[in-house]
């Protein structure tokens, strides 16, 4: 929109200078504007920027409309241009996303006062390759706060093409500055819960990024600071028995244990609870006593810290009724001893009627799965007095009498014989 201005100033061949003329011409009106030449610079990989070159031409250049895109494919096989957002308008730095895909350019040129020129566009040479494997950015995050039993979650920032089996490896410090690996359920697994092991140690992840065609890249690791202890509690409890004395079994969290108070509790057949002692130390145990015969037992726990931290009471369910330690088993012997007495009055019964007096001996079968026992008179057919043969498998003694005699002695020193071997048949049976 500016005029130009011309001055001839005429000379001869000698030299002399003529008056001079000046031409002043209109204003200069722009002309349209138009791209002589458009292209996109630089390398199309993944991390890489793409730079936009022109040529423009048609007055002064306004604000251009420069509009980038990705070029996907439909459902169909078309080509589906897909916008990307920009801060600079000349340039474009390809993203993960990009790979495998072409860049594409629409320029419109812009004359400064609004005029606009025909549109045209430009496409990548090639489509976006991945770049390397890499991690940008690698952090630890824990839930709240880094502590017993709160979770801790990886954070990686990846990049070079798809992503494939990127390997994780989890760390924990130890007293004298190395590192053990933890061992993990699941492989390169992205979380880890602190447990009670983890406490006053620090904790290393060291990541290693993997594309989806097995390349990988350079590793990029970071620690945390020492791991905190929970507080002191006690995530199960419950009793134990042996068939006389009792144990109480906890499962504890919150750091390092310390000396834990216990605690054992009667119920009494009524509902009615009373504290039967209390002790300091690591486990507890006790042995019921005749004041427990017909009541119920509780184990408490009360769960310290080393560093003297005591959590709450946890108390277990309670126990089968307490009884008497040899009341079943004296019933068992007394029931053995009968049937074995009882064997033995049928045992002779037979032998009276089956053989005669001071006849051969008989044989009769053991109880318990023993051996044939042998029953009958003595030698010459003399009538010995009350015997006592022994089974072969460890049963009890079994008495036996000749076949001229009563089973039931008839001497005070017999009668002293069966009732011993009676006792001691039942005492076998008791196993005191």
């Amino acid at each position: 929109n500016k005029p130009l201005t011309a001055e001839y100033i005429p000379v001869s061949r000698e030299g002399t200078v003529g008056e001079s003329n000046r031409f002043i011409t209109p204003p200069i009106k722009p002309g349209p504007p138009v791209l002589g030449s458009i292209r996109l610079d630089g390398e199309c990989r993944e991390e890489w920027t793409l730079s936009l070159d022109y040529e423009y031409y048609g007055g002064t250049p306004g604000n251009h409309q420069v509009n980038w895109f990705r070029v996907d494919t439909d459902e169909t096989g078309e080509s589906v241009k897909v916008p990307l957002y920009v801060n600079d308008p000349m340039s474009y730095t390809c993203s993960c996303t990009d790979v495998g895909h072409h860049i594409a350019v629409e320029f419109t040129p812009v004359r400064s006062d609004g005029k606009a020129g025909q549109t045209r566009s430009v496409v990548s040479g090639s489509p976006v390759l991945p770049g390397v494997p890499a991690v940008k950015s690698l952090a630890l995050k824990a839930e709240t706060q880094l502590m017993e039993e709160h979770m801790l979650t990886v954070e990686a920032d990846y990049t070079g093409g798809k992503e494939g089996d990127s390997k994780i490896d989890w760390f924990r410090s130890t007293e004298d500055g190395e590192w053990v690996a933890l061992q993990k359920d699941k492989p390169n697994s992205t979380t880890h819960r602190l447990t009670s092991e983890d406490c006053y140690y620090r904790i290393k992840v060291i990541y290693t990024p993997a594309r989806d065609d097995g390349a990988y890249g350079e590793p990029m690791s970071r620690e945390t600071d020492f791991v905190a202890p929970g507080p002191p509690k006690v995530l199960a409890v419950d009793l134990t028995t042996t068939g006389v004395t009792y144990r109480g079994i906890f499962l504890y969290a919150g750091g390092r244990p310390g000396v834990h108070h216990h605690k054992w509790i009667r119920v009494h057949p009524n509902g009615t609870e009373e504290d039967i002692f209390t002790e300091s130390g690591e486990d507890s145990e006790y042995t019921p006593t005749s004041s427990d015969v017909g009541c119920k037992l509780r184990y408490a726990i009360q769960p310290i810290r080393d560093d003297g931290l005591a959590g709450e009471w946890n108390v277990s369910g309670m126990s089968a009724t307490i009884r008497k330690h040899h009341d079943e088993s004296i019933d068992n012997a007394l029931r053995a001893a009968s049937v074995e007495l009882n064997a033995n009055m049928q045992r002779l019964d037979m032998q009276r009627s089956g053989s005669p007096l001071g006849g051969s001996p008989i044989l009769g079968s053991g109880l318990s799965g023993g051996s044939p026992i042998m029953f009958g008179g003595g030698p010459g057919g003399s009538s010995p007095t009350m015997m006592m043969a022994q089974q072969p498998q460890g049963g009890s003694p079994i008495l036996v009498a000749p076949p001229s005699r009563s089973p039931f002695p008839e001497e005070p020193r017999d009668l002293a014989m069966v009732c011993c071997c009676f006792f001691l048949s039942i005492m076998r049976q008791c196993s005191f």
